[in-house]
């Protein structure tokens, strides 16, 4: 009881903000959780389900985005990636829980995070991809494989026209240990998917070293 009451009284004195549209969350309906309130995530359009790649002779199996990079979920993500927060990561994978049929969960062996180079990780301070895919590791009870590295710090992928980005990312990706991912089931984790060219790259160097099937799941699709 004194522990509710305090609770009550530091919502009182410090309420909590929604991170999109900054309206005050006053919990019940009105919250989706401490992060975001319901309105802006009633506002969030659904995207694609996991469907199967529409070129032939595609790397990955099957891909899905749980919602498009439109309006409250694109101001969700830049507040995540560029505004250092990186506990939205957890709001982000629950709205992902809540988007994606459970049953992928099941038939897959370990996540894998799309990686950033180490250059990028020490100027934004953290693995975007790897946090959402944590915050799902305990979720779905599926471990998270770091096997994935990336060795070439390559521009990014918004200063390429879309027919340029494959080619960026040519080598970019390793995979430094095979028999973590050999004959298995993994599931690629990343925040938003554009033209595909990262996924799809990563995707190759994980089937030559020996996956049996790759799936990708995003949030968002550009």
């Amino acid at each position: 009881m004194i522990k509710e009451f305090g609770t009550t009284l530091a919502d009182i004195i410090y309420p909590k903000n929604c991170h999109i549209c900054s309206k005050i969350l006053k919990g019940g309906i009105s919250a989706f959780d401490e992060n975001i309130c319901m309105e802006c995530v009633k506002d969030m359009k659904k995207a694609v389900p996991m469907v199967s790649p529409e070129l032939p002779g595609a790397p990955y199996n099957k891909l899905a985005a749980c919602y498009n990079y439109k309006g409250p979920v694109r101001e969700l993500i830049h507040k995540f990636k560029y505004e250092n927060r990186p506990y939205l990561a957890s709001t982000i994978a629950r709205l992902m829980a809540e988007a994606i049929n459970p049953a992928l969960f099941e038939i897959i062996d370990c996540l894998l995070p799309v990686p950033l180079h180490q250059v990028r990780i020490r100027e934004r301070e953290f693995n975007q991809s790897e946090r959402i895919a944590r915050e799902l590791s305990f979720s779905f009870k599926r471990p998270v494989s770091l096997t994935l590295k990336k060795i070439r710090n390559t521009p990014s992928q918004t200063t390429f026209k879309e027919n340029e980005r494959f080619s960026n990312l040519k080598n970019a990706f390793v995979v430094t240990e095979e028999r973590g991912i050999f004959n298995k089931n993994v599931l690629i984790i990343d925040d938003v998917v554009t033209t595909k060219a990262t996924v799809t790259e990563a995707s190759h160097v994980l089937k030559n070293a020996g996956a049996k099937t790759v799936y990708i799941l995003a949030f968002a699709k550009g």
